[in-house]
């Protein structure tokens, strides 16, 4: 294998440190690692993603631009003496995203470890050529970066041989002149000793006469100072000294008053205060025993009579026949108090109180009752099956085929799945055999004495079909229909236009009608619907429908004659 050493850009690094020119942005190398190639030299490729065997990586030391060859990056790693026991023959960069940017093949190198018996810290260099060093910056922590000897030496040589060494100011360091001078204003020289010693001896040796000092503070109660002297014996200062003439003053003046131990006659003291129950002070005396003062004190004669009083009354102990016993209060829900008994299994009473006896007629009653988990026959309960009629109730009806214009063509139109049935346009039938062209055939309805109420939904289709003659068409059809359980009257709006049904051919508008179709809006069912509301409607809200609209509630009542036709 040719062992020329070198160092080439992969493909990915190409690319990206052409966009980074491109775009007027840095990539940022991170780190470097080495490898062994496996065991043997080999000649790295541009198209390398990863080294063909790492065995270290590590952030990259430093990265530099070579002084001779602007072109030229110089990377710098250096590994450690405590890693080590492998051979180094091949070096790879990777950018801060874990990319290879450059791969380098490098003359075999062994890394020993420490515990071999010697270590040695050993630094890769690996040179780059790119077109514009710029587009490539360094992104290391600084705090692990280590100093070649190299790097130490170079910059030992360039700070000897430099002239940059600044002057110390009063904001930075540096070098300064020493000055012995003591009347100098110079701020870029540094005073020497003895010119700190003449300084101190002339301080010391110094006077001021009074005017010469300033800002001498006035004595207060809490600092010491200079104080003005002041003769009065009745002044409040707090910022002034007393005079010998005053405090003598002020003696004399204490030596003429009274001793301490003086007395004086009642009359001669003033502003002594009443006794209260909140303070001390005089009282006035009081024997009465029914008094209500708070300001007096009673006598012992007061406190004989009333214990007097005490004693030969009752003692604490003592009973009462119930009769001298009045306001005791009654027991409610809300308060104790006397109740009476009741021995009533059947009282709503909340003011008395059961007896032994109602109780046990309640257990006794509850002990043969049936338990908590009984079971009951379908037979046994009641409400769960519809009524006849009533709401979700099946019935075979009789529903006449609606004449329509299609087409400038008159008629019939069946009745689809679903469709909602007004009561008062179905009826109950029955069916009756009737010999047809010599077989028996069940084709022949006949109305009920009366149409069906509420609001039906068909639960089949029908067509209209010829019969026998192919001009003469059905014009009803039997199916079957399930009443729309609505169970409430509240779920009705906007009633309106309410007329009455007649179930009779012979147009008798003077007949007593038992059922009235009105145009509603119906919660959860529809709007604009017409509905059928009669006074033997097995549901109580049909019925309230029913006096509702007949006494006017909904609008007048407009007769309305439905002739009963059956094609048998």
């Amino acid at each position: 294998m040719d062992n020329e050493f070198y160092t080439l850009l992969t493909d990915r690094g190409m690319a990206k440190i052409a966009s980074a020119l491109a775009d007027k942005k840095q990539i940022h190398l991170q780190k470097m690692a080495v490898g062994d190639g496996g065991g043997q030299y080999y000649e790295p490729t541009a198209s390398q993603a990863k080294l063909r065997h790492e065995v270290w990586r590590g952030e990259m030391n430093t990265l530099t631009v070579a002084p001779n060859n602007p072109n030229w990056l110089i990377a710098e790693l250096v590994l450690p003496e405590d890693v080590g026991g492998w051979y180094v023959r091949e070096v790879g960069v990777f950018d801060d995203e874990g990319e290879l940017i450059a791969i380098g093949k490098f003359p075999e190198s062994y890394k020993p470890l420490l515990p071999g018996g010697c270590g040695k810290q050993v630094c890769i260099r690996l040179i780059m050529e790119v077109s514009n060093t710029t587009a490539v910056t360094l992104t290391v922590d600084p705090s692990i970066v280590l100093a070649t000897r190299d790097y130490v030496d170079v910059r030992l040589d360039e700070h000897e041989h430099s002239t940059n060494h600044p002057d110390a100011t009063l904001t930075q360091k540096g070098f300064t002149q020493l000055s012995n001078a003591t009347d100098s204003d110079d701020e870029t020289k540094a005073a020497t000793p003895k010119a700190v010693k003449a300084a101190m001896a002339e301080a010391r040796n110094h006077t001021h006469t009074w005017n010469q000092i300033t800002d001498v503070p006035d004595g207060t109660l809490t600092q010491k100072g200079i104080v003005k002297l002041n003769n009065a014996t009745d002044s409040t200062s707090t910022t002034e000294a007393a005079t010998p003439s005053a405090v003598k003053a002020a003696m004399d003046k204490a030596n003429a008053a009274a001793p301490a131990n003086h007395t004086h006659v009642w009359n001669q003291v003033t502003g002594v205060p009443d006794g209260t129950l909140t303070q001390k002070g005089i009282v006035k005396l009081n024997s009465a025993t029914d008094s209500t003062s708070t300001t007096e004190a009673a006598t012992p004669s007061a406190v004989k009579a009333a214990m007097d009083k005490a004693s030969a009354a009752a003692p604490a102990n003592h009973t009462h026949a119930w009769g001298q016993i009045t306001g005791v209060p009654d027991g409610t829900l809300t308060q104790k108090g006397i109740v009476k008994l009741n021995s009533a299994t059947d009282s709503t009473s909340t003011t008395e109180a059961a007896t032994p006896s109602a109780v046990k007629a309640a257990m006794d009653k509850a002990s043969v009752a049936a338990p908590a988990n009984h079971t009951h026959t379908a037979d046994q309960i009641s409400g769960i099956f519809p009524k006849i009629n009533g709401d979700g109730a099946y019935n075979i009806v009789i529903v006449t085929f609606k004449d329509i214009v299609e087409s400038g063509i008159k008629k019939k139109q069946g009745i689809y799945l679903g469709e909602i049935l007004t009561g008062s346009a179905i009826h109950s039938c029955f069916f009756s055999p009737k010999d047809t062209v010599g077989y028996e055939s069940y084709d022949s309805t006949y109305y009920p004495t009366e149409s069906l109420c509420g609001l039906w939904r068909a639960c089949s289709s029908a067509n209209v079909v010829r019969r026998v003659s192919p001009i003469y068409m059905l014009e009803n059809a039997a199916i079957l229909a399930q009443r729309i359980p609505i169970g409430s009257i509240s779920r009705f709006s906007n009633i309106n236009t309410p007329y009455a049904i007649y179930t009779n051919e012979l147009d008798r508008t003077d007949e007593t009608y038992h059922s009235i179709n009105f145009t509603c809006d119906i919660d959860g069912i529809g709007t604009n619907i017409l509905f059928t509301a009669s006074e033997n409607d097995p549901e109580e809200y049909g019925r309230n429908l029913f006096q509702n609209a007949k006494s006017g509630m909904y609008g007048e009542i407009r007769p309305q004659i439905t002739p009963v036709i059956i094609k048998g």
